[in-house]
């Protein structure tokens, strides 16, 4: 077995907006689930109010991934 070494290259920022969008993503599920069978307006506000969070966290990571020089290497191996 030789000597090889890997290098792994992360773009910091994808791994930021990554850990954002699943951070919304668990709150969005978690408020979603503790609040099932209840009903109301504010109910109702609370979880578009998390789903639009996850969404806008979701589309800045999508967005970075395209537009990063970083990422677009890394997806390129």
């Amino acid at each position: 077995m030789g000597n090889h070494s890997l290098v792994q290259v992360v773009c910091a920022e994808y791994e930021r907006l990554l850990d954002e969008s699943q951070a919304a993503l668990t709150n969005w599920a978690y408020e979603r689930a503790e609040i099932s069978g209840h009903r109301g307006r504010d109910v109702y506000y609370d979880l578009r109010t998390l789903q639009r969070d996850f969404l806008k966290a979701w589309a800045l990571l999508q967005n970075h991934k395209r537009d990063c020089e970083v990422c677009q290497i890394i997806d390129d191996h």
